[in-house]
């Protein structure tokens, strides 16, 4: 039993399994990975307080030409232990995770719902993934991935005859499904919640749907609040999944939106807006939805906000100024989540990047319900008073650099380090510099902010510099 030791990964990253499809993520991959989760799962191994006997799982996925023989696979490894798989197809991973909180409450004799989404979310379209994400939106616990992991890498040389007879396992019929009417689960959760039963859906918005995940569902969910759209890559086609639009590449909306547009990523976890040509990242977007529900009066001054390393030093000055309490954490939304819902003085929390979760209308991010969110706020507040409220934050100037590995975890964090210490150091109260590995591929994050443009000039010259990959 292994639940405070986390060891080092060899396929789990900071999102679930993430790689080249077929090359490093194949059907034969997915299917041990499936037998793995059901075998796991369906035990009492990690004790009753931590895992109770899981054996239902939502399973769907995005538009990659790879998923769906993934998926099949994935299908196959979790019923062949029992493993009861209700399919959706091509959904975003918020709605599926939605799906499996809403099959756990209205299960009649107690069934707990996980979901399995197959995505590599932001990535192009060469890549895919793998996520587990428990019944409350959580993704999977390291400890747990590590269970799973640790006998995944026990079988990948066993046929599954092996397998079967060398751990003692009984095959037992499992179940496929196809879950019907899903998107009107969806639409009723959002319209149930106190921030969205209002919406009016007066106005025209522009949806850049990156021929992602939310291609069929965005429109279905703006439309059934009265909204009329204009849709760009809105064709499920994933070979051009992320490829110069959706969320990654904002400009590509702003150079086409009217008044009013968001841009989705390949999972529609992540939103990021257009209003009048002005592109709002995720810090954006939290300051406009905070600042609006405190002039509401739906929350008061010190409640927390939750955000990462990532977020603008102006964006915090600019929220403290309104009284909020601002809470930093690693970066990850997983962390956001974690900090949000274990701190009752929070309400919002999210990144940069645009993975927001909105106490009270998602357990997770969800890019569909976050625009929503945005068009309470400019339902009651025009356009030009938002953008007014924006230019009461005087941003840090801030560069992101992705410099490429040689291969996932190929950063010698010790060797590095004092130099990088040294910089920052020196650097002082002036900015901030952060540098880490990506968990989804094979880049080193380097993001580094100043007081002034000439500053940060300066420091990303040295920075550069001192870094050896």
């Amino acid at each position: 039993m292994i639940l405070n030791k986390v060891e080092k990964r060899r396929f789990f990253g900071t999102d679930g399994i993430r790689g080249k499809a077929y090359s490093e993520l194949n059907p034969e991959l997915a299917y041990k990975l499936g037998i793995a989760i059901a075998y796991v799962c369906s035990s009492e191994r990690l004790g009753k307080n931590y895992i109770s006997n899981v054996r239902s799982f939502v399973l769907g996925g995005d538009t990659r030409i790879s998923t769906n023989p993934l998926m099949t696979a994935l299908a196959s490894g979790l019923t062949l232990l029992g493993g009861k798989v209700s399919l959706v197809g091509i959904a975003p991973t918020p709605a599926i995770s939605l799906l499996a909180d809403h099959l756990s409450e209205t299960s009649e004799n107690g069934e707990v719902w996980w979901s399995i989404v197959v995505s590599a979310s932001h990535n192009p379209p060469d890549y895919n993934g793998i996520k587990l994400i428990t019944r409350d939106g959580i993704k999977s616990p390291e400890p747990l991935e590590s269970e799973i992991e640790d006998y995944l890498i026990s079988i990948l040389r066993r046929s599954t005859d092996e397998i079967i007879l060398r751990d003692n396992i009984i095959p037992s019929r499992g179940e496929i499904n196809f879950l019907e009417g899903w998107e009107d689960i969806y639409i009723d959760k959002l319209r149930n919640s106190q921030l969205l039963r209002d919406l009016r859906g007066n106005t025209e918005v522009t949806l850049d749907l990156a021929f992602g995940a939310t291609y069929k569902l965005a429109p279905k969910v703006f439309q059934s609040f009265g909204y009329q759209l204009k849709l760009l890559n809105a064709e499920p086609n994933g070979s051009r999944i992320n490829l110069g639009c959706g969320s990654t590449n904002p400009q590509h909306l702003a150079n086409r939106a009217n008044d009013i547009g968001f841009a989705f990523d390949g999972d529609g976890d992540r939103v990021v807006a257009s209003l009048k040509g002005k592109i709002l990242d995720g810090d954006d977007i939290i300051y406009l939805i905070a600042r609006y529900m405190l002039r509401k009066g739906l929350i008061s001054e010190g409640s927390e906000i939750v955000v990462t390393t990532m977020t603008n030093m102006g964006i915090e000055r600019a929220l403290k100024r309104l009284g909020f309490l601002v809470y930093r954490v690693k970066v990850g939304d997983k962390y956001v989540q974690e900090r949000l819902f274990n701190s009752p003085n929070a309400f919002i929390g999210g990144e940069q990047s645009g993975h927001i979760i909105i106490k009270g209308l998602t357990k997770t991010g969800d890019g569909i319900a976050t625009a929503l969110a945005l068009m309470r706020v400019l339902e009651d507040v025009d356009v030009n008073e938002a953008l007014s409220w924006l230019r009461e934050i005087k941003r840090y100037p801030q560069e992101l650099i992705n410099i490429p590995l040689k291969r996932m975890g190929a950063w010698n964090e010790e060797r590095n380090k004092p130099r990088i210490d040294s910089l920052r150091e020196d650097l002082g109260d002036r900015g901030r510099i952060i540098v880490r590995p990506s968990g989804t591929e094979p880049v080193l994050r380097v993001m580094i902010e100043a007081e002034t443009r000439e500053l940060l000039d300066t420091y990303k010259d040295k920075l550069l510099k001192t870094i050896e990959v």
